[in-house]
């Protein structure tokens, strides 16, 4: 059937808008042939009868008014052709306006006053673009109360604060609210899937997505998409505004959520999508959803296959150990929202939660870093860090034989410590998996700085020796460096290890 809704469809910018003159209305209404015989009158002799609504009649304007009440009802909008937007009458934004301060200043009311100003608010949705975001707590209120009552409408609820929140949107935003009528074709297209072990999103050709947390696991698979969703609309969009996206998933439950702004079946769902809606509204973002089948999800693989070599985490309690010696840093350079040690951290990819996106790009001078990069790029942190004049706490392993190794020692402005990787000392977070040199690497934790005068004055206080205490001095040195692993020799400096 034919709905308001239906008819935005037809408008187009600048369209000319017409109206019905009524002045004849009547005569379009026709009597049935057996009432007919009611409405005979004589004119000079001869006999008329109508076979219309005739004008003059008593019942006439209240029989046509009711004939006209279902189109009436849908011409409570302003449609600006001009601006392409869809707004309220003033009336109507006056009456629901007084409801809901009436219904916040109260503290309980009947089911019934409650139902009604629900019924406004959801018969204003077409002009209020954010509307369906702000009714579902009052409506789950509404339910709650209906049932314990058996449904009477009679009995009396409590407003609640969580009733007022939503209220008070209503209250703030009402007078300014519009919809738009077309919000054209999205600028940027996310696909996004889920399993029960993690999830993916792809954007622009670029791919992010990780496991699930192990209370994120427990939740339903449609939670879960949604979650997908969620993530990857926050990561890809985090630096955009006044942009429209879509979510292409194969979740209907996603999509209809996303299109609908919330649902009243599933409350932690509403919850979430509220908090996406709510993120793109600060950002300016519009969002619109469509279903995708599951054979055509390009996110489908990711959400089951992990790349998870660079995803290992220092057992925390060792971590503490460090940072309670050397102070704790400010931010940690390489990590993703799994296994990040600090709350401020850079990701390597598009992460929701990360302060910033590729450690490479930022100024380090001014930050005291906490540094475990995959093990490729060592060389080019030291580079970074001498370039920027940077200090931070670093973690590398124990290999003197790489060409970086030197150039690390250089950098030293405390004694390092070694960590020999026992048990649960690196691992995959949220799973048992450990790392496959358990019992084979050592750790080298240090702390470094790109700035010459700390590392001078570092070198300065370290003993001119080429041993270790009470051994033989070495007359070629670079051969018995590590020798026992606790010490090592640079630029005529020992430089003895701690273990931890």
């Amino acid at each position: 059937m034919d709905t308001f809704e239906s008819v935005l469809y037809l408008v187009k910018p600048g369209c000319y808008m017409a109206s019905v003159d009524l002045k004849d209305a009547y005569y379009s209404v026709f009597i049935a042939e057996e009432d007919r015989v009611k409405l005979i009158f004589e004119h000079r002799g001869i006999l008329y009868q109508y076979q219309a609504l005739p004008n003059g009649i008593s019942f006439a304007p209240r029989t046509f008014t009711k004939l006209m009440k279902p189109i009436y009802a849908s011409l409570r909008f302003e449609i600006n052709s001009e601006k392409m937007v869809v707004t309220l009458p003033e009336t109507k934004v006056l009456t629901l306006l007084q409801e809901c301060k009436d219904l916040y200043r109260k503290y309980q009311v009947s089911i019934q006053i409650v139902a009604r100003i629900l019924g406004l608010m959801v018969s204003s949705f077409s002009a209020v673009e954010y509307g369906q975001l702000f009714y579902r707590k009052i409506e789950k209120e509404k339910i709650h109360a209906l049932k314990l009552s058996k449904g009477d409408y009679s009995c009396k609820m409590y407003v609640t604060d969580e009733m007022k929140s939503e209220l008070k949107w209503w209250i703030d935003n009402l007078c300014s609210q519009e919809r738009v009528i077309d919000h054209g074709n999205a600028n940027l297209v996310i696909v996004s899937d889920a399993s029960s072990l993690g999830w993916a999103g792809i954007c622009e050709n670029q791919e992010i997505g990780g496991r699930w947390t192990t209370t994120e696991a427990d939740h339903h698979i449609n939670y879960l998409e949604l979650l997908a969703a969620y993530l990857s609309v926050t990561a890809f969009c985090k630096n955009k505004s006044n942009i429209h996206v879509q979510v292409q998933s194969d979740n209907t439950c996603t999509v209809a959520n996303i299109r609908n702004m919330g649902s009243c079946r599933s409350l932690e769902c509403n919850d979430l999508v509220h908090k996406l809606w709510i993120w793109c509204i600060e950002r300016s973002i519009w969002l619109s959803s469509t279903h995708i089948p599951g054979k055509s999800n390009i996110s489908d693989y990711g959400s089951r296959n992990f790349k998870e070599n660079v995803e290992w985490k220092l057992n925390e309690k060792i971590f503490r150990d460090i940072t309670d010696l050397w102070g704790l840093p400010e931010i940690d350079m390489f990590a993703s929202r799994l296994n990040y040690q600090l709350l401020k951290y850079v990701s390597w990819k598009p992460d929701a939660e990360a302060c910033f996106v590729d450690a490479f790009s930022l100024d380090w001078s001014k930050m005291f870093m906490y540094i475990f990069c995959p093990f490729s790029l060592v060389g080019r942190v030291l580079q970074k860090l001498r370039q920027d004049q940077a200090e931070c706490i670093m973690l590398v392993p124990l290999w003197p034989t790489q060409n970086w190794w030197n150039n690390f020692l250089e950098h030293l402005i405390e004694i390092p410590y070694i960590v020999p990787v026992t048990g649960k000392v690196l691992q995959i977070p949220f799973t048992d998996k450990i790392h496959p040199l358990v019992g084979k690497l050592n750790l080298f934790i240090s702390r470094l700085s790109g700035n010459r005068l700390k590392v001078e004055t570092f070198q300065r206080g370290l003993p001119t020796l080429s041993c270790p205490y009470g051994n033989v001095q070495h007359k070629i040195n670079t051969q018995f460096t590590l020798k026992n692993g606790f010490s090592s020799v640079m630029k005529n400096k020992l430089i003895q290890f701690k273990l931890l």
